[in-house]
């Protein structure tokens, strides 16, 4: 047999405005830009779990507008990033005070990558930046990408098995009077739950019947546990 590893994935998507976008008199994580969007069938099949999720941002910052930068101070303390998730899911880049200096910049691109060194500064720089939990002067958007790591789940789900029990001859063996077994998984919510059933005599009509459980998730891992019935 040939056993076959799932290699973790990355997939980046972007928006490239068709012009610099002039963000200008308006309040925190107020202007909201298209959206990116990422659906199972980007990833390869198996790779279900999400490790990393990285964010990119080119920008520029003048006094004015795009169109018609001006010579006074950018007031980057305004500047403020935020990432809108699924279902109201925000993760905030850049909060406002996160730079504290005024002088104009061409444009930089931010990355954001959990783990890096916090952004900040006076002036805002290219670079590498963790997020800090993330009202504009006048903030030129040229682009943004945002990239999603996913990798294999290859982690079984977590079978329980009902109780053993003993019966009476005319009893009914089925689970609904003995018992059915239970499973919790990280990446899906229901579990396949089956079984199979095993007989051993063991004297007169007394019999050994072993209930193999076996709990398999929507990745094909599977976790099994016997319960004993007499």
């Amino acid at each position: 047999a040939t056993a076959f590893t799932v290699q973790a994935q990355t997939v980046t998507k972007t928006f490239n405005a068709p012009g610099s976008i002039t963000v200008d008199g308006s309040g925190n994580y107020s202007v909201t830009l298209p959206s990116v969007n990422f659906a199972a069938a980007d990833f390869t099949p198996g790779n279900t779990i999400v490790s990393d999720v990285n964010v990119s941002i080119s920008w520029a910052k003048t006094d004015g507008s795009c169109a018609a930068p001006g010579v006074g101070a950018s007031f980057h303390g305004e500047t403020s990033f935020r990432v809108n998730g699924p279902t109201g899911n925000q993760v905030i880049l850049v909060q406002p005070a996160t730079y504290t200096g005024n002088a104009t910049i061409s444009t930089v691109t931010t990355a954001f990558n959990q783990g890096s060194p916090i952004v900040g500064g006076a002036t805002p720089t290219s670079g590498t930046f963790g997020p800090n939990n993330g009202n504009l002067e006048s903030i030129m958007i040229t682009g943004y990408s945002i990239t999603v790591t996913a990798i294999a789940d290859t982690t079984p789900p977590v079978i329980t098995c009902p109780a053993d029990l003993t019966i009476e001859c005319d009893e009914s063996t089925l689970p609904a009077n003995t018992g059915t077994a239970t499973a919790t998984d990280d990446t899906d919510p229901v579990p396949v739950i089956t079984f199979t059933d095993l007989d051993f005599p063991i004297s007169g009509n007394n019999y050994l019947r072993v209930r193999t459980w076996t709990a398999t998730d929507s990745a094909g891992n599977a976790a099994m546990c016997d319960q004993f019935i007499t």
